[in-house]
């Protein structure tokens, strides 16, 4: 991430590879962008922000959400439009957490709680609350059925003695299985009677 003002100037010239971007001068975007860099924000980061925005309270879709963007031939003031689409990113104390950090965070708190845990979190959030724990009426009616269709499953496949489907087969198997399918299926076209010759 850039520190000095050169390396600004020379990310703000980077992030011109955005079509509305491009559309502004590097000391402008500068001039935007310096916050967040100093807040230890990257380029992709920035990217990420103009194409997302983060999510107040916990979803299953994750903790950013994608938004619109309109074409930069319709935009009369990419300005304004820059400083609309990083607000959602800015608190009272300025940038929020970088969204590679985030997802770090996450990661982290997935491999010790589990990724259940870690999506209940709201975006830039590192501590699970007994709140962000409780689950309500749907989320427990969801985990039975999710139970209920998996043992159903799996009591199936111990019947028919079938693969259930969250086994993976591996691709020596699969190539072998097809091929033994192949060859059944050429046998039984070989045996059937021909057509031709025969009167109606």
């Amino acid at each position: 991430m850039p520190r000095t003002g050169g390396e600004m100037l020379a990310a703000a010239r980077q992030l011109r590879d955005d079509p509305l971007l491009a559309r502004l001068s590097p000391r402008a975007i500068r001039a935007r962008m310096k916050p967040f860099w100093q807040a230890g924000w990257t380029n992709n980061d920035l990217r990420h922000a103009l194409a997302h925005q983060p999510t107040p309270e916990p979803t299953p879709a994750g903790p950013t959400r994608p938004v619109e963007r309109c074409p930069a031939s319709q935009v009369r003031w990419p300005t304004a439009w820059l400083r609309h689409r990083l607000a959602p990113w800015t608190g009272p104390d300025g940038p929020l957490t970088a969204p590679h950090l985030d997802a770090e965070r996450r990661a982290g708190l997935a491999a010790r709680h589990g990724h259940a845990a870690a999506g209940r979190l709201p975006y830039g959030h590192t501590q699970l609350t007994v709140a962000a724990l409780h689950a309500d009426d749907q989320q427990r009616t969801q985990a039975r059925a999710t139970l209920v269709r998996n043992q159903a499953r799996d009591r199936h496949a111990l019947l028919t003695g079938l693969v259930p489907d969250h086994d993976v087969i591996s691709v020596g198997a699969r190539e072998t299985a097809y091929a033994q399918i192949t060859a059944l299926l050429a046998d039984r076209r070989s045996r059937r009677p021909s057509s031709t010759g025969t009167s109606c």
